[in-house]
């Protein structure tokens, strides 16, 4: 998944460890958030973005993007269900 979590770590002049500790997790860990090699989850998401005082969406742009939260993947709102329940 692609993100902005080592650029903006580093505008706070933040180590990785220093950074990691801070949110729960190991360096390694980290460094595979920061380089998309593993996506940090739903929850871990949104305490990341809380600690750089930013919304999700500016630390994960990517639109497309997929969290996994329990083992279950969830992509983009459909549109079409949020219609269903508008009234005719």
């Amino acid at each position: 998944m692609k993100n902005k979590v080592k650029e903006l770590r580093r505008e706070r002049l933040m180590k990785q460890e220093e950074f990691a500790q801070r949110i729960g997790i190991s360096r390694a860990t980290l460094s595979k958030i920061e380089n998309g090699g593993v996506d940090p989850g739903l929850e871990m998401a949104y305490t990341i973005a809380e600690i750089f005082h930013s919304r999700i969406e500016e630390v994960f742009p990517n639109p497309r993007r997929r969290i996994c939260l329990l083992g279950k993947t969830y992509g983009r709102v459909r549109h079409d269900i949020l219609k269903k329940s508008d009234p005719a």
